[in-house]
Protein backbone atom coordinates (compact mmCIF):
# COMPACT_ATOMS: atom_id res chain seq x y z
CA UNK A 1 0.00 0.00 0.00
CA UNK A 2 1.28 3.44 -0.94
CA UNK A 3 1.00 6.13 1.68
CA UNK A 4 -1.08 9.18 0.83
CA UNK A 5 -3.44 7.32 -1.44
CA UNK A 6 -6.95 6.51 -0.41
CA UNK A 7 -8.78 3.27 -0.92
CA UNK A 8 -9.44 2.47 -4.60
CA UNK A 9 -6.82 4.94 -5.86
CA UNK A 10 -5.03 3.84 -9.10
CA UNK A 11 -1.26 3.95 -9.37
CA UNK A 12 0.09 4.89 -12.81
CA UNK A 13 3.72 4.37 -13.81
CA UNK A 14 5.44 6.12 -16.67
CA UNK A 15 8.29 4.51 -18.51
CA UNK A 16 10.81 7.28 -19.16
CA UNK A 17 13.49 5.06 -20.62
CA UNK A 18 12.76 6.10 -24.17
CA UNK A 19 11.92 9.78 -23.80
CA UNK A 20 13.91 11.96 -26.14
CA UNK A 21 15.39 9.05 -28.01
CA UNK A 22 12.91 8.45 -30.83
CA UNK A 23 11.70 4.83 -30.89
CA UNK A 24 13.83 2.88 -28.41
CA UNK A 25 11.48 -0.09 -28.35
CA UNK A 26 11.76 -0.45 -32.13
CA UNK A 27 15.54 -0.14 -31.95
CA UNK A 28 15.67 -2.79 -29.25
CA UNK A 29 13.45 -5.05 -31.31
CA UNK A 30 15.73 -4.55 -34.33
CA UNK A 31 18.76 -5.46 -32.24
CA UNK A 32 17.07 -8.61 -31.03
CA UNK A 33 16.05 -9.58 -34.57
CA UNK A 34 19.54 -8.84 -35.88
CA UNK A 35 21.06 -11.21 -33.32
CA UNK A 36 18.67 -14.05 -34.10
CA UNK A 37 18.53 -13.42 -37.87
CA UNK A 38 20.08 -16.00 -40.24
CA UNK A 39 21.84 -13.05 -41.83
CA UNK A 40 24.23 -12.93 -38.86
CA UNK A 41 25.91 -16.21 -39.74
CA UNK A 42 25.36 -15.76 -43.48
CA UNK A 43 27.16 -12.40 -43.48
CA UNK A 44 30.76 -13.72 -43.51
CA UNK A 45 29.84 -16.45 -46.00
CA UNK A 46 28.25 -13.96 -48.41
CA UNK A 47 31.14 -11.50 -48.13
CA UNK A 48 33.71 -14.26 -48.68
CA UNK A 49 31.87 -15.61 -51.75
CA UNK A 50 31.40 -12.09 -53.12
CA UNK A 51 35.10 -11.28 -52.68
CA UNK A 52 36.35 -14.56 -54.16
CA UNK A 53 34.13 -14.34 -57.25
CA UNK A 54 35.00 -10.71 -57.88
CA UNK A 55 38.70 -11.39 -57.35
CA UNK A 56 38.52 -14.18 -59.92
CA UNK A 57 37.00 -11.76 -62.45
CA UNK A 58 39.69 -9.15 -61.80
CA UNK A 59 42.68 -11.49 -61.35
CA UNK A 60 43.89 -11.26 -64.98
CA UNK A 61 43.50 -7.47 -65.00
CA UNK A 62 46.74 -5.50 -64.91
CA UNK A 63 45.10 -2.07 -65.17
CA UNK A 64 42.95 -0.99 -62.22
CA UNK A 65 40.14 1.27 -63.43
CA UNK A 66 36.82 1.91 -61.73
CA UNK A 67 34.65 0.82 -64.71
CA UNK A 68 36.27 -2.63 -64.62
CA UNK A 69 35.73 -2.91 -60.87
CA UNK A 70 32.08 -1.91 -61.09
CA UNK A 71 31.55 -4.33 -63.97
CA UNK A 72 33.11 -7.15 -61.93
CA UNK A 73 31.04 -6.38 -58.83
CA UNK A 74 27.64 -6.25 -60.52
CA UNK A 75 27.27 -9.91 -61.64
CA UNK A 76 27.36 -10.99 -57.98
CA UNK A 77 23.89 -9.50 -57.60
CA UNK A 78 22.66 -12.33 -59.81
CA UNK A 79 22.93 -14.69 -56.83
CA UNK A 80 22.93 -12.25 -53.89
CA UNK A 81 19.58 -10.60 -54.67
CA UNK A 82 17.66 -13.93 -55.00
CA UNK A 83 19.45 -15.17 -51.88
CA UNK A 84 18.23 -12.10 -50.00
CA UNK A 85 14.70 -12.85 -51.19
CA UNK A 86 14.93 -16.48 -50.08
CA UNK A 87 16.35 -15.61 -46.66
CA UNK A 88 13.66 -12.98 -46.09
CA UNK A 89 10.99 -15.54 -47.04
CA UNK A 90 12.50 -17.97 -44.53
CA UNK A 91 12.32 -15.34 -41.79
CA UNK A 92 8.72 -14.48 -42.74
CA UNK A 93 7.60 -18.08 -42.26
CA UNK A 94 9.35 -18.44 -38.90
CA UNK A 95 6.23 -17.87 -36.79
CA UNK A 96 4.29 -20.48 -38.74
CA UNK A 97 7.12 -23.03 -38.61
CA UNK A 98 7.54 -22.60 -34.84
CA UNK A 99 3.81 -22.48 -34.18
CA UNK A 100 4.02 -19.16 -32.31
CA UNK A 101 1.54 -17.13 -34.36
CA UNK A 102 -1.21 -17.21 -31.71
CA UNK A 103 1.28 -16.64 -28.88
CA UNK A 104 2.83 -13.58 -30.54
CA UNK A 105 -0.61 -12.14 -31.27
CA UNK A 106 -1.00 -11.55 -27.52
CA UNK A 107 2.19 -9.48 -27.22
CA UNK A 108 2.05 -5.66 -27.07
CA UNK A 109 3.99 -5.38 -30.33
CA UNK A 110 1.69 -4.93 -33.35
CA UNK A 111 2.20 -7.50 -36.10
CA UNK A 112 3.34 -4.90 -38.70
CA UNK A 113 6.02 -3.71 -36.27
CA UNK A 114 7.27 -7.27 -35.81
CA UNK A 115 7.31 -7.76 -39.57
CA UNK A 116 9.22 -4.53 -40.11
CA UNK A 117 11.83 -5.51 -37.53
CA UNK A 118 12.22 -9.04 -38.89
CA UNK A 119 12.52 -7.86 -42.48
CA UNK A 120 14.78 -4.94 -41.53
CA UNK A 121 17.23 -7.27 -39.79
CA UNK A 122 17.65 -9.71 -42.68
CA UNK A 123 17.64 -6.95 -45.29
CA UNK A 124 20.19 -5.02 -43.25
CA UNK A 125 22.56 -7.98 -43.07
CA UNK A 126 22.30 -8.61 -46.84
CA UNK A 127 22.81 -4.93 -47.67
CA UNK A 128 25.73 -4.73 -45.24
CA UNK A 129 27.38 -7.74 -46.88
CA UNK A 130 26.95 -6.15 -50.31
CA UNK A 131 28.34 -2.76 -49.30
CA UNK A 132 31.24 -4.34 -47.38
CA UNK A 133 32.37 -6.39 -50.38
CA UNK A 134 31.99 -3.41 -52.72
CA UNK A 135 33.96 -1.20 -50.34
CA UNK A 136 36.87 -3.67 -50.32
CA UNK A 137 37.31 -3.52 -54.09
CA UNK A 138 36.65 0.20 -54.39
CA UNK A 139 39.43 0.85 -51.87
CA UNK A 140 41.75 -1.51 -53.76
CA UNK A 141 40.96 0.23 -57.04
CA UNK A 142 41.42 3.66 -55.50
CA UNK A 143 44.85 2.70 -54.19
CA UNK A 144 45.99 1.29 -57.56
CA UNK A 145 44.20 3.39 -60.18
CA UNK A 146 46.02 6.27 -61.84
CA UNK A 147 42.92 8.12 -63.03
CA UNK A 148 39.19 8.49 -62.43
CA UNK A 149 36.75 8.08 -59.58
CA UNK A 150 33.93 5.57 -58.93
CA UNK A 151 30.43 6.13 -60.24
CA UNK A 152 28.13 5.61 -57.24
CA UNK A 153 25.09 4.95 -59.46
CA UNK A 154 25.56 1.19 -60.05
CA UNK A 155 26.45 0.61 -56.38
CA UNK A 156 23.32 2.42 -55.17
CA UNK A 157 21.12 0.57 -57.67
CA UNK A 158 22.54 -2.74 -56.46
CA UNK A 159 21.87 -1.80 -52.84
CA UNK A 160 18.24 -0.93 -53.60
CA UNK A 161 17.88 -4.15 -55.60
CA UNK A 162 19.01 -6.29 -52.66
CA UNK A 163 16.58 -4.51 -50.33
CA UNK A 164 13.77 -4.79 -52.89
CA UNK A 165 14.23 -8.53 -53.42
CA UNK A 166 14.28 -9.13 -49.67
CA UNK A 167 11.03 -7.16 -49.30
CA UNK A 168 9.41 -9.12 -52.14
CA UNK A 169 10.56 -12.39 -50.60
CA UNK A 170 9.14 -11.47 -47.22
CA UNK A 171 5.82 -10.40 -48.76
CA UNK A 172 5.43 -13.54 -50.88
CA UNK A 173 6.10 -15.73 -47.85
CA UNK A 174 3.49 -13.84 -45.83
CA UNK A 175 0.86 -14.56 -48.47
CA UNK A 176 2.10 -18.09 -49.28
CA UNK A 177 3.43 -19.45 -45.99
CA UNK A 178 5.06 -22.77 -46.74
CA UNK A 179 8.39 -24.42 -46.04
CA UNK A 180 8.85 -24.68 -49.81
CA UNK A 181 8.31 -20.99 -50.45
CA UNK A 182 11.85 -19.74 -49.62
CA UNK A 183 13.83 -22.08 -51.93
CA UNK A 184 11.31 -21.93 -54.75
CA UNK A 185 11.14 -18.16 -54.53
CA UNK A 186 14.93 -17.81 -54.65
CA UNK A 187 15.04 -20.02 -57.76
CA UNK A 188 12.21 -18.05 -59.38
CA UNK A 189 13.92 -14.71 -58.72
CA UNK A 190 17.16 -16.04 -60.20
CA UNK A 191 15.32 -17.27 -63.29
CA UNK A 192 13.67 -13.88 -63.77
CA UNK A 193 17.05 -12.12 -63.68
CA UNK A 194 18.52 -14.57 -66.19
CA UNK A 195 15.57 -14.10 -68.56
CA UNK A 196 15.77 -10.32 -68.22
CA UNK A 197 19.38 -10.44 -69.37
CA UNK A 198 18.19 -11.74 -72.74
CA UNK A 199 16.27 -8.52 -73.34
CA UNK A 200 17.69 -5.45 -75.04
CA UNK A 201 20.57 -3.94 -73.06
CA UNK A 202 19.04 -0.49 -73.51
CA UNK A 203 15.64 -1.62 -72.19
CA UNK A 204 14.49 -3.65 -69.21
CA UNK A 205 17.42 -6.00 -69.80
CA UNK A 206 19.61 -3.53 -67.95
CA UNK A 207 17.75 -4.46 -64.74
CA UNK A 208 19.50 -7.82 -64.72
CA UNK A 209 22.99 -8.04 -63.19
CA UNK A 210 23.81 -10.57 -65.91
CA UNK A 211 23.52 -7.85 -68.56
CA UNK A 212 26.71 -6.17 -69.69
CA UNK A 213 27.52 -2.95 -67.89
CA UNK A 214 28.75 -0.58 -70.65
CA UNK A 215 31.13 1.45 -68.50
CA UNK A 216 34.33 2.91 -69.90
CA UNK A 217 37.05 5.40 -69.09
CA UNK A 218 36.40 6.93 -72.52
CA UNK A 219 32.65 7.58 -72.61
CA UNK A 220 29.82 8.15 -70.18
CA UNK A 221 26.81 5.87 -70.54
CA UNK A 222 24.14 7.55 -72.68
CA UNK A 223 21.36 7.49 -71.71
CA UNK A 224 22.18 6.87 -68.05
CA UNK A 225 19.87 4.05 -66.85
CA UNK A 226 20.68 4.22 -63.13
CA UNK A 227 17.85 6.65 -62.33
CA UNK A 228 15.07 4.52 -63.90
CA UNK A 229 16.65 1.36 -62.49
CA UNK A 230 16.65 2.79 -58.97
CA UNK A 231 13.03 3.87 -59.44
CA UNK A 232 11.99 0.35 -60.50
CA UNK A 233 13.67 -1.30 -57.53
CA UNK A 234 12.46 1.37 -55.10
CA UNK A 235 8.94 0.72 -56.36
CA UNK A 236 9.39 -3.02 -55.85
CA UNK A 237 10.74 -2.34 -52.36
CA UNK A 238 7.70 -0.27 -51.47
CA UNK A 239 5.38 -2.82 -53.03
CA UNK A 240 6.90 -5.61 -50.97
CA UNK A 241 6.53 -3.71 -47.70
CA UNK A 242 2.98 -2.63 -48.56
CA UNK A 243 2.01 -6.19 -49.49
CA UNK A 244 3.40 -7.41 -46.16
CA UNK A 245 1.34 -4.84 -44.28
CA UNK A 246 -1.71 -5.79 -46.35
CA UNK A 247 -1.31 -9.42 -45.30
CA UNK A 248 -1.80 -8.35 -41.67
CA UNK A 249 -4.27 -5.51 -42.04
CA UNK A 250 -6.34 -5.19 -45.20
CA UNK A 251 -6.73 -1.46 -44.85
CA UNK A 252 -7.18 1.16 -47.54
CA UNK A 253 -3.91 2.80 -46.51
CA UNK A 254 -1.90 -0.37 -47.19
CA UNK A 255 -3.69 -0.90 -50.50
CA UNK A 256 -3.00 2.70 -51.56
CA UNK A 257 0.68 2.32 -50.65
CA UNK A 258 0.87 -0.86 -52.72
CA UNK A 259 -0.69 0.83 -55.75
CA UNK A 260 1.61 3.86 -55.45
CA UNK A 261 4.71 1.66 -55.23
CA UNK A 262 3.59 -0.42 -58.20
CA UNK A 263 3.02 2.76 -60.19
CA UNK A 264 6.56 3.94 -59.42
CA UNK A 265 7.97 0.62 -60.64
CA UNK A 266 5.89 0.87 -63.83
CA UNK A 267 7.09 4.42 -64.48
CA UNK A 268 10.72 3.32 -64.12
CA UNK A 269 10.09 0.39 -66.45
CA UNK A 270 8.52 2.73 -69.00
CA UNK A 271 11.56 4.99 -68.87
CA UNK A 272 13.85 2.03 -69.52
CA UNK A 273 11.70 0.78 -72.40
CA UNK A 274 11.71 4.26 -73.90
CA UNK A 275 15.50 4.43 -73.87
CA UNK A 276 17.24 3.80 -77.17
CA UNK A 277 20.75 3.00 -78.29
CA UNK A 278 22.83 6.21 -78.37
CA UNK A 279 23.73 7.71 -81.72
CA UNK A 280 27.30 8.47 -82.77
CA UNK A 281 26.67 12.16 -82.05
CA UNK A 282 25.48 11.35 -78.52
CA UNK A 283 28.58 9.23 -77.91
CA UNK A 284 30.83 12.08 -79.03
CA UNK A 285 29.05 14.43 -76.65
CA UNK A 286 29.46 11.91 -73.83
CA UNK A 287 33.23 11.61 -74.28
CA UNK A 288 35.01 12.04 -70.95
CA UNK A 289 37.75 14.69 -71.26
CA UNK A 290 41.27 13.71 -70.28
CA UNK A 291 44.90 14.76 -70.75
CA UNK A 292 47.01 11.95 -72.24
CA UNK A 293 50.29 10.90 -70.68
CA UNK A 294 53.17 10.54 -73.11
CA UNK A 295 56.69 9.20 -73.32
CA UNK A 296 59.06 10.92 -75.74
CA UNK A 297 61.63 8.39 -76.80
CA UNK A 298 64.15 10.83 -78.24
CA UNK A 299 65.96 10.61 -81.56
CA UNK A 300 64.81 7.82 -83.86
CA UNK A 301 61.81 7.01 -81.70
CA UNK A 302 58.13 7.92 -81.75
CA UNK A 303 56.44 9.75 -78.89
CA UNK A 304 53.80 7.38 -77.48
CA UNK A 305 50.69 8.62 -75.66
CA UNK A 306 48.08 6.68 -73.68
CA UNK A 307 44.99 7.43 -71.63
CA UNK A 308 46.01 8.38 -68.05
CA UNK A 309 44.09 5.36 -66.73
CA UNK A 310 46.60 3.16 -68.61
CA UNK A 311 49.71 4.98 -67.42
CA UNK A 312 50.99 1.79 -65.82
CA UNK A 313 51.34 0.32 -69.34
CA UNK A 314 52.98 3.37 -70.92
CA UNK A 315 56.59 2.30 -70.54
CA UNK A 316 56.01 -1.20 -71.97
CA UNK A 317 53.82 0.16 -74.75
CA UNK A 318 56.41 2.73 -75.82
CA UNK A 319 59.14 0.08 -75.75
CA UNK A 320 57.23 -2.34 -77.98
CA UNK A 321 55.93 0.30 -80.41
CA UNK A 322 59.38 1.78 -80.93
CA UNK A 323 61.09 -1.61 -81.09
CA UNK A 324 58.75 -2.73 -83.89
CA UNK A 325 58.45 0.59 -85.71
CA UNK A 326 62.03 1.87 -85.39
CA UNK A 327 63.12 0.94 -88.97
CA UNK A 328 60.23 2.99 -90.42
CA UNK A 329 60.46 6.12 -88.24
CA UNK A 330 62.71 8.01 -90.68
CA UNK A 331 60.99 6.63 -93.79
CA UNK A 332 58.89 9.17 -95.78
CA UNK A 333 55.24 8.62 -94.87
CA UNK A 334 56.23 6.43 -91.94
CA UNK A 335 55.00 6.70 -88.35
CA UNK A 336 55.75 9.91 -86.47
CA UNK A 337 53.76 9.38 -83.28
CA UNK A 338 51.58 6.75 -81.63
CA UNK A 339 48.48 7.16 -79.50
CA UNK A 340 45.91 4.97 -77.81
CA UNK A 341 42.30 5.03 -79.04
CA UNK A 342 39.17 3.54 -77.41
CA UNK A 343 38.40 0.87 -79.97
CA UNK A 344 39.27 -0.43 -83.40
CA UNK A 345 42.22 -2.16 -85.00
CA UNK A 346 45.72 -0.76 -85.12
CA UNK A 347 46.17 1.65 -88.01
CA UNK A 348 48.76 4.02 -89.48
CA UNK A 349 46.63 7.04 -90.31
CA UNK A 350 47.46 9.80 -92.80
CA UNK A 351 49.77 12.29 -91.15
CA UNK A 352 51.93 9.64 -89.52
CA UNK A 353 49.81 8.81 -86.44
CA UNK A 354 49.86 5.16 -85.43
CA UNK A 355 46.74 4.34 -83.41
CA UNK A 356 46.44 1.34 -81.13
CA UNK A 357 44.22 -0.11 -78.42
CA UNK A 358 45.27 -1.53 -75.06
CA UNK A 359 43.66 -4.35 -73.15
CA UNK A 360 42.87 -4.06 -69.46
CA UNK A 361 44.52 -7.45 -69.14
CA UNK A 362 47.90 -6.11 -70.18
CA UNK A 363 49.68 -8.37 -72.66
CA UNK A 364 51.76 -5.54 -74.11
CA UNK A 365 54.58 -7.59 -75.56
CA UNK A 366 56.08 -7.98 -79.02
CA UNK A 367 54.40 -11.38 -79.18
CA UNK A 368 51.55 -11.01 -80.06
CA UNK A 369 50.45 -7.43 -79.46
CA UNK A 370 53.47 -6.14 -81.38
CA UNK A 371 52.46 -8.31 -84.34
CA UNK A 372 49.35 -6.18 -84.84
CA UNK A 373 51.52 -3.04 -84.72
CA UNK A 374 53.78 -4.50 -87.41
CA UNK A 375 50.80 -5.36 -89.61
CA UNK A 376 49.45 -1.81 -89.23
CA UNK A 377 52.80 -0.34 -90.33
CA UNK A 378 52.84 -2.33 -93.58
CA UNK A 379 49.25 -1.73 -94.74
CA UNK A 380 46.84 1.06 -95.56
CA UNK A 381 43.79 1.08 -93.33
CA UNK A 382 43.06 -0.97 -90.21
CA UNK A 383 45.39 -3.87 -89.50
CA UNK A 384 43.28 -6.93 -90.24
CA UNK A 385 44.92 -10.11 -88.91
CA UNK A 386 46.83 -12.04 -91.60
CA UNK A 387 44.94 -14.77 -93.39
CA UNK A 388 45.71 -18.25 -92.09
CA UNK A 389 44.86 -20.85 -94.73
CA UNK A 390 46.31 -24.22 -95.58
CA UNK A 391 46.79 -23.14 -99.20
CA UNK A 392 49.76 -20.89 -99.91
CA UNK A 393 49.22 -17.53 -101.54
CA UNK A 394 50.09 -16.82 -105.13
CA UNK A 395 53.40 -15.32 -106.14
CA UNK A 396 51.71 -12.06 -107.11
CA UNK A 397 49.66 -11.65 -103.91
CA UNK A 398 50.63 -8.23 -102.48
CA UNK A 399 49.52 -9.18 -98.96
CA UNK A 400 52.29 -11.80 -98.91
CA UNK A 401 54.96 -9.12 -99.34
CA UNK A 402 53.32 -7.00 -96.65
CA UNK A 403 53.34 -9.95 -94.25
CA UNK A 404 56.98 -10.70 -95.02
CA UNK A 405 58.03 -7.15 -94.09
CA UNK A 406 55.76 -7.20 -91.02
CA UNK A 407 57.34 -10.49 -89.94
CA UNK A 408 60.79 -8.95 -90.39
CA UNK A 409 59.81 -5.96 -88.21
CA UNK A 410 58.84 -8.39 -85.45
CA UNK A 411 61.94 -10.52 -85.92
CA UNK A 412 64.13 -7.42 -85.82
CA UNK A 413 62.49 -6.32 -82.56
CA UNK A 414 62.20 -9.67 -80.77
CA UNK A 415 64.80 -11.92 -82.35
CA UNK A 416 62.22 -14.45 -83.53
CA UNK A 417 58.82 -14.58 -85.22
CA UNK A 418 55.86 -16.94 -85.47
CA UNK A 419 55.68 -17.80 -89.17
CA UNK A 420 52.25 -19.38 -88.81
CA UNK A 421 50.75 -16.16 -87.44
CA UNK A 422 51.63 -14.36 -90.67
CA UNK A 423 50.74 -17.34 -92.85
CA UNK A 424 54.21 -17.59 -94.38
CA UNK A 425 54.76 -20.52 -96.73
CA UNK A 426 58.10 -21.61 -98.17
CA UNK A 427 58.22 -18.80 -100.73
CA UNK A 428 57.51 -16.11 -98.12
CA UNK A 429 59.97 -17.62 -95.64
CA UNK A 430 62.71 -17.55 -98.26
CA UNK A 431 61.85 -13.91 -98.98
CA UNK A 432 62.01 -13.16 -95.24
CA UNK A 433 65.43 -14.80 -94.93
CA UNK A 434 66.67 -12.87 -97.96
CA UNK A 435 65.29 -9.56 -96.68
CA UNK A 436 66.75 -10.07 -93.19
CA UNK A 437 70.19 -10.88 -94.65
CA UNK A 438 70.44 -7.53 -96.45
CA UNK A 439 72.93 -4.93 -95.36
CA UNK A 440 71.20 -2.56 -92.93
CA UNK A 441 71.85 0.53 -95.07
CA UNK A 442 70.67 -1.20 -98.24
CA UNK A 443 67.49 -2.41 -96.54
CA UNK A 444 66.82 1.05 -95.15
CA UNK A 445 67.21 2.60 -98.61
CA UNK A 446 64.77 0.08 -100.06
CA UNK A 447 62.21 0.81 -97.35
CA UNK A 448 62.54 4.56 -97.90
CA UNK A 449 61.93 4.13 -101.64
CA UNK A 450 59.23 1.45 -101.55
CA UNK A 451 57.35 1.78 -98.25
CA UNK A 452 54.45 3.72 -99.79
CA UNK A 453 54.10 1.17 -102.61
CA UNK A 454 54.31 -1.70 -100.13
CA UNK A 455 51.48 -0.34 -98.00
CA UNK A 456 49.42 0.34 -101.13
CA UNK A 457 49.69 -3.34 -102.13
CA UNK A 458 51.88 -2.78 -105.18
CA UNK A 459 54.81 -4.96 -104.09
CA UNK A 460 54.97 -8.77 -104.41
CA UNK A 461 57.34 -11.16 -102.62
CA UNK A 462 59.38 -11.38 -105.79
CA UNK A 463 59.97 -7.62 -105.68
CA UNK A 464 61.62 -7.83 -102.28
CA UNK A 465 65.42 -7.54 -102.43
Amino acid sequence: MVRGLGPGARLQCRDRRGEGRGHPHMIGLLRTEARRSPGLWMFPVVVAAFVLLTRESLSPVSVWVFPNTLSALRPNLLWLAPLAGGLAAWVATRERRLGTEELLSTTPRPAPVRDLASWGAIAGWCCLAYTSACAIFLVLTYSNATWGSPDPGPIVVGLVQVAAFSALGYAVARWLPSRFTPPLLAIALYAVLVLLARADRFGIGSLSPAAELPLSVWHEEVPDPTGPQALVFAGLLGAGLAATALSRDRSFRSLAALMAAALAALVGTGLLLGASQPSAAQEREATIPYTPVCENGGAGKMPVCVHPAYEVLLSRTARVVNAVGAPLVDVPGGPERAKQVPRGLEELRPGGTLTFTLSDFGGVEVRYWGYAVAVALTREGPAEPPRRTEACRGADDPSAAQDVVAAWLVQNADGSVDHEYFGLCRREREALTRFAALDADERQRWLAENDAALRAGKVTPGDLP
